[in-house]
């Protein structure tokens, strides 16, 4: 069996103290923002190094018969990195 709940009375008014401290037309004081802009555009400068790479896999290795292989685990198809350094001056 479904009870209703008796309305909740909800007081939104503002302590006294704090009113009195408000002067209309006054414009408030902005705080100090905590983090810094996320989501604005940066400038473009090219960095002194950058670094890339990939992953080396033998995904299309085929057995004798022509058929390709699969395996269970992606770490086996893996033989190897390649890392690119790149220094600018």
């Amino acid at each position: 069996m479904e009870q209703k709940l008796p309305p909740i009375k909800l007081d939104l008014s503002l302590p006294r103290e704090l009113v009195e401290d408000l002067h209309h037309g006054e414009p408030l004081l902005e705080d100090k923002p905590l983090l810094p802009p996320l989501f604005v555009e940066k400038e473009a400068k090219p960095a002194p190094f950058q670094l890339s790479g990939k992953l080396i896999t033998n995904e299309h290795e085929r057995d004798k018969s022509g058929e390709k292989l699969e395996r269970d685990n992606y770490f086996d198809k893996v033989d190897g990195a390649q890392l690119n350094f790149e220094f600018r001056n």
